[in-house]
């Protein structure tokens, strides 16, 4: 089975052992991200952010947001860096929020050593 999917922060193409991030249910984020705007403007919500959104993603929300997006939490410790999406989010004004930061637990065992 073959799927298509966006690539992963920096820019890399998906694999069938890599799905990377995609529209769940084919809606579109844009669309979603519209949904959100009415959050904010109706006062249910202070901002929007996103997680582990490519910059592709990101490029198509800001085709239409009327809110800017607060943050983009992505994955980021020694083993994934990701410096061409920190590089993006820079330029857009994009803070990043990291999430296992220390090290993905699935990397633990394997990768700990090297680094303690």
């Amino acid at each position: 089975k073959s799927t298509k999917h966006p690539g992963g922060g920096d820019g890399t193409a998906g694999t069938l052992s890599n799905d990377c991030v995609y529209a769940p249910n084919g809606v579109a984020f844009s669309e979603t991200w519209q949904a959100f705007e009415e959050a904010v403007d109706s006062g249910l919500v202070k901002a929007i952010g996103v997680a582990n959104f490519t910059p592709a993603h990101m490029d198509e929300i800001l085709k239409i947001a009327r809110h800017p997006i607060s943050c983009n939490q992505i994955e980021h410790h020694p083993y994934l860096q990701q410096p061409k999406l920190k590089e993006y989010c820079k330029t857009k004004g994009i803070p990043l929020v990291g999430y296992a930061t220390l090290l993905n637990p699935s990397l633990q065992d394997e990768k700990a050593a090297e680094l303690w």
